[in-house]
């Protein structure tokens, strides 16, 4: 009776310590935030008015073609927003072949809220030796 009694106890008490052991012990991310989805801006008329939840990533987009000597440059930073990166992205064909030269891509920034608030980034598209742009685009931005 002692016997099948302990035996009992032992299987029991594997099979606790056992499915404890297989807990993955990864936290599910209930008790963080969730990573809010960043907000594509792209052309001039989608950039007029921003809204952003604090956090909120901001990607903003204009087509540029740099072999015409045009780039796009961010002149007026933001108080409520950090320049997080920026790059010109090449074009490319769908079937795999080298785009045609002198082809427009895209030139994107990347920006993470600092603060909540209101502000404009400014942004202008001319060739560096120029004194004035062909484009300016203002984007006004709010943070809530």
């Amino acid at each position: 009776m002692i016997k099948s009694l302990l035996s009992a106890t032992g299987i029991i008490g594997s099979a606790l310590l056992l499915s404890a052991c297989s807990s993955s012990g990864t936290d599910t991310g209930a008790s963080q935030p969730a990573q809010l989805t960043p907000l594509v801006v792209t052309g001039q008329d989608n950039c007029q008015n921003v809204s952003l939840k604090q956090g909120q990533p901001l990607v903003v987009r204009f087509e540029s073609n740099p072999s015409t000597g045009y780039q796009w440059s961010l002149l007026q930073e933001s108080s409520i927003l950090q320049l997080e990166g920026s790059h010109f992205v090449e074009p490319r064909n769908e079937d795999g072949k080298p785009p045609m030269v002198g082809a427009p891509g895209v030139h994107e920034w990347q920006f993470s809220t600092r603060q909540k608030g209101l502000d404009t980034l400014v942004f202008t598209y001319q060739q560096p030796w120029e004194r004035t742009s062909y484009r300016k685009v203002e984007c006004h931005v709010s943070v809530e």
